[in-house]
């Protein structure tokens, strides 16, 4: 049954809010929840002053190509949280919000990912809002099994493996990757926590 245009109008407001909060620019906003430029800078006084400025990126090069490691772990995990609410009968714009909260409290330290961008992720990942055709999709690793982000039809995981893969391999040597998963008690067939966060993400 369809949500009464009063609650309707609540919820868009209320979900305004959260972006706000989460640091969104104003395009961003009006894309999830269907409130005009014109009513959001009613809401906010200050105008556009109050979100970020910029453009979105128009392709999906610079999270499949133009990244490094660590950031494209960490869009596989906000893709993976997100789909697993969609497929839990979230809304797309409740999933947006609400997966890039849990994809943050998993950070150990401050995530790398702003929400414009995991945004990007879901509208190229989905076919959704400001790019209407899917672009990317969520693969399983058939080496360590997590679920990672790659361009449509690109299976190269197959033979090289994938991100957690490479940062696995990795882990020993780079504080980096150290501070960004930090060791606990794992399964034995996962050794480092970097593993145990992709099979737990593939799991979420």
């Amino acid at each position: 049954m369809a949500r009464p245009y009063v609650e309707r109008h609540i919820h868009a407001l209320s979900l305004a809010h959260a972006c706000v909060q989460l640091g969104a620019r104003m395009r961003t906003i009006s894309y999830i929840t269907g409130l005009t430029h014109t009513e959001l800078a009613k809401l906010y006084p200050s105008g556009e002053r109050v979100f970020k400025c910029g453009r979105l990126p128009a392709s999906a090069d610079w999270l499949i190509d133009k990244t490094n490691v660590l950031v494209r772990a960490e869009l596989s995990i906000f893709a993976a949280i997100f789909c697993r609410l969609i497929d839990s009968d979230f809304g797309l714009s409740d999933a947006v919000v609400a997966g890039y909260k849990m994809y943050a409290n998993m950070c150990a330290g401050p995530s790398r990912i702003s929400f414009d961008r995991a945004f990007d992720v879901a509208c190229h990942l989905k076919g959704i809002w400001a790019h209407p055709t899917a672009s990317i999709a969520l693969y399983p690793c058939p080496q360590c099994h997590s679920l990672y982000l790659s361009s449509i039809g690109n299976l190269s995981a197959a033979s090289d493996g994938c991100v957690f893969c490479r940062l696995l391999a990795r882990y020993d040597r780079d504080p980096r990757i150290q501070a960004m998963f930090p060791c606990r008690r794992v399964p034995v067939r996962s050794r480092h926590s970097v593993c145990a966060l992709a099979h737990v993400k593939a799991d979420t």
